[in-house]
């Protein structure tokens, strides 16, 4: 084919126009199960957190099998996420309020635009994890709406090691920039432990959600990696990945050891390891 036959022909203007349509498919199906954004042309999850009655019911209102297949822009929605809130923490900056106050700020702002969602697995994890004497247990547990001791203490912590990370970052747009490097890789490594692990119980997210084919995996672990080296540059960007991807892997060790698998919850809690990680990385640099 000439290269005038090649302008003629439709299928080569298409090709990359499907791509795009693609990308955004999964950016829209991903950014409605992991944000509360109210996007148009469908309803979106209910508030709440990761108990299993309410992932199946999260997962109900997203098109039916893309979940896993829209993993790839797991990062992308975790650059949005961050961006929001890097533009809240610079703001505060910016008034005076300071680097301690900013950073309180800029986390809201990201459990704001998420629902918490990932707090809320974290939370119950926490509870299944420590409270329960056998795996049975601990996926009860986990079911149960109701807060125990070690969510509460698992929160106050999370919250805490990432507003002191951020705050102890010299530089306002430093810090911003590990805020949207740690939104983006928390997310990226959550794919790669849905392909990794086996659901750890018949039926919720896990199960629901699928197991992305490996060129997701791939796509989101490649753009997850760009864009924090992006953001925090080779040397600090390095470290930051090191610590994020030794975080994400030993918390989805505990899982397989004590749960034989992944939940909802434990997603939550491993994107909320890795997001303190990355920070802890960023501030230590």
């Amino acid at each position: 084919m000439t290269d005038r036959d090649s302008d003629k022909d439709p299928s080569s203007k298409m090709e990359p126009r499907a791509t795009l349509a693609s990308w955004w498919r999964d950016i829209e199906v991903a950014a409605r199960f992991l944000t509360r954004i109210p996007l148009p042309g469908g309803e979106q999850p209910s508030d709440g957190g990761n108990d299993e009655d309410e992932e199946d019911a999260e997962i109900s209102v997203l098109p039916e099998g893309l979940l896993a297949q829209a993993s790839r822009a797991f990062p992308l929605v975790g650059l949005g996420i961050g961006l929001f809130g890097a533009i809240i923490l610079i703001f505060a900056r910016s008034v005076g309020l300071g680097p301690v106050l900013s950073a309180v700020l800029g986390i809201a702002a990201i459990i704001a635009i998420t629902g918490g969602l990932h707090e809320d697995g974290l939370a119950d994890a926490a509870d299944g994890l420590a409270a329960g004497r056998d795996r049975e247990a601990k996926l009860a547990i986990m079911r149960d709406t109701r807060i125990g001791a070690f969510a509460v203490l698992a929160l106050i912590l999370s919250v805490l090691l990432r507003v002191g990370a951020l705050a102890a970052i010299p530089g306002t747009y430093a810090a911003a920039a590990a805020l949207i490097a740690a939104a983006v890789f928390s997310r990226a490594v959550l794919p790669v432990v849905m392909a990794a692990l086996e659901p750890a119980r018949m039926g919720g997210l896990a199960v629901a959600a699928g197991k992305p084919p490996q060129d997701r995996v791939i796509a989101a672990g490649l753009l997850g990696i760009v864009l924090v080296l992006l953001f925090l540059g080779p040397g600090t960007g390095i470290i930051a990945l090191l610590a994020g991807v030794g975080a994400a892997a030993a918390a989805a060790l505990f899982a397989q050891q004590q749960l034989g698998g992944y939940t909802g919850d434990v997603l939550g809690a491993i994107q909320q390891v890795t997001e303190i990680a990355v920070l802890l990385a960023a501030a230590a640099s």
